[in-house]
């Protein structure tokens, strides 16, 4: 039986979640074999059981694991061969540095200038789950939010400096060799190249390098 993942879907089955897109990306590091089973926001509560509140779910056999990172330590402790983190407990916690930086830097200083953009590309029956949440979140319209998007974009290009002077001293973010550390990068940013036609790596080749080798190694499966 396959490795099952569900993946958060939007409009004409559009793959866009960071998360699952980490997950997919761990997969394809160890070689593994899998299918994707697609699942739009409100449709999260369906699956199995009914106890996930989030994607990506993984599912082998009788074993199901939610959220990217457990998804990652699962599989090296299920499939050891192609390890996914450096070696011993600082490998772990280095990566887990890497996710909170993105989500506190990264995350945040996009949501203004995508939450219109994927509650646009979302089924129908998501909208209102994702604008209404969302809207909290940023304390005004989605439309407010992403007035202004240009000279917000230019301000966002900022917090990029980190991943470019990493990028400077070796080819990955894993080092010689691409880790879960550089699956965690590769769903931010594809996160927001799929869901935005904005240019988020101008100006920056070093960035835009690894992320066309990521992605050859993250290319879904299904």
């Amino acid at each position: 039986m396959p490795l099952r993942l569900y993946d958060l879907c939007g409009a004409d089955d559009l793959r866009f979640s960071p998360y699952c897109t980490r997950a997919k990306m761990a997969l394809a590091l160890k070689g593994l074999a899998y299918e994707t089973v697609p699942v739009p926001f409100t449709s999260i509560s369906a699956i199995a059981d009914g106890s996930y509140k989030t994607v990506p779910v993984l599912e082998d056999g009788d074993r199901r694991v939610v959220d990217s990172f457990a998804i990652a330590q699962y599989l090296d402790e299920t499939y050891p061969d192609r390890p996914l983190f450096a070696p011993g407990p600082a490998g772990i916690a280095a990566a887990r540095f890497v996710e909170g930086s993105l989500f506190a830097s990264l995350h945040a200083g996009a949501m203004r200038l995508v939450a219109k953009p994927i509650h646009d590309r979302l089924l129908p029956v998501d909208q209102t789950y994702f604008r209404t949440s969302r809207e909290a979140r940023l304390g005004r319209t989605l439309e407010e939010a992403y007035a202004g998007h240009e000279a917000d974009l230019a301000a966002f290009r900022k917090l990029l400096a980190p991943l470019r002077h990493t990028l400077g001293h070796a080819p990955w973010f894993g080092g010689d060799a691409p880790l879960f550390v550089d699956a965690i990068v590769y769903g931010s940013l594809y996160w927001l190249h799929t869901v935005s036609d904005a240019d988020w790596l101008d100006g920056e080749p070093l960035i835009a390098d690894w992320y066309g080798r990521a992605g050859a190694i993250a290319t879904p499966a299904g």
